[in-house]
């Protein structure tokens, strides 16, 4: 788990996939977590996204969905978070940018 001094925030990303061949789609479900050391803030995201794709036969032993799909979605996530925090009135949480492809080893 990354953390971050300054936000003192740790942060937790869960990733999993599923491949739906019939429909040509691959749904990757990413948990997010991040927590104050204080533990006075703690924000869980479960979200889905739909990657549709075709010319490929099997995608199974294609890189290009564990490797870019999380970092395609992560910044949707960090987006949300930036605005739900500032919405709430509490001070704007804004997440670094981060290197997902050490997540793509949990997709396979």
């Amino acid at each position: 788990m990354p953390e971050l001094p300054d936000q003192e925030l740790t942060l937790a990303i869960i990733p999993s996939g599923v491949v739906r061949p019939r429909e040509s789609r691959f749904d990757l479900q990413l948990i997010f977590e991040a927590t104050t050391q204080a533990g006075d803030m703690a924000i869980k995201v479960v979200s889905v996204a739909h990657f549709l794709y075709e010319g490929i036969d099997d995608i199974t032993n294609t890189p290009y969905f564990v490797q870019n799909a999380p970092a395609i979605a992560f910044p949707y996530i960090r987006a949300y978070i930036s605005a739900l925090t500032t919405l709430s009135g509490a001070p704007p949480t804004m997440l670094p940018t981060l290197n997902l492809s050490s997540q793509a080893d949990l997709l396979r």
